[in-house]
């Protein structure tokens, strides 16, 4: 009759139990012959805890490489390794590896830890990478002072743009449409024109332009009119 310490129990003469939860368990094994002899053994079984991964991601679009620190914690002793896989065919043994992933998009990380007793434990979660981008527009305006914006930026293939910030300074706009946007100036000068884009990934691109918008010509040449005779060569000038 074995008795493993934590409410377990069997009767086969060889047995295995899986416990729930690390410590020390006093296993007590009976045995008895079938004249009714017994004898029982008590020993102290040490269970190690397995280790808890974890780990925090740290992006950013200005720079390419993805940060991760290992969050890992264990109850008693210490994780004495760490085994990265970054869903792209690379793998690293650094605790707190820095990478950089080749495309956007979304990856299965995974972290396995390793205590010093050899007990392990892994952890996967999804990373949403996405590269930096360049926010770009064009315009073009009017004798009016209207000014009509585009914006122009290309995301990468697996991201999309989701938002358009326009601003523009001294201005009035007239309309602004996703990715369009129109305003009048009201006169001739110089006027910056600023666009920032963010992507489906969290990247964001700020683009400022300046706007030189000078008056219309106004036609005018002499002579102003009258009367000639015919035959007469009349010089015109413009003015």
């Amino acid at each position: 009759h074995w008795n493993f310490g934590d409410g377990g129990t069997d009767t086969v003469q060889n047995t295995s139990h899986t416990y729930t939860a690390s410590g020390t368990y006093l296993v007590q094994l009976v045995v008895a012959t079938k004249h009714g002899c017994s004898d029982t053994l008590t020993r102290a079984i040490n269970i190690n805890p397995s280790p808890a991964p974890s780990f925090t991601v740290l992006t950013t679009c200005s720079l390419d490489s993805v940060y991760f620190t290992n969050t890992s914690t264990i109850s008693s002793g210490t994780i004495i390794s760490w085994s990265w896989n970054f869903g792209d065919t690379h793998t690293s043994t650094v605790q707190n590896p820095v990478h950089y992933f080749d495309s956007t998009g979304v990856y299965i990380v995974s972290l396995t830890v390793t205590s010093d007793s050899g007990c392990t434990s892994i952890k996967a979660d999804t990373v949403q990478y996405s590269k930096g981008i360049t926010a770009r527009f064009k315009y073009s305006s009017d004798c009016q002072f209207n000014v009509f914006f585009k914006d122009t930026t290309i995301a990468a293939i697996e991201d999309s743009i989701v938002s358009w910030n326009w601003n523009f300074p001294g201005g009035t706009p007239s309309a602004a449409n996703t990715h369009t946007a129109a305003v009048n100036y009201g006169t001739q000068g110089s006027y910056s024109a600023t666009l920032t884009v963010t992507t489906a990934g969290g990247c964001t691109g700020t683009k400022t332009d300046t706007i030189v918008l000078l008056p219309s010509a106004h036609a005018d040449f002499s002579p102003s009119g009258g009367t000639t005779n015919v035959g007469v060569e009349i010089n015109f000038m413009d003015q």
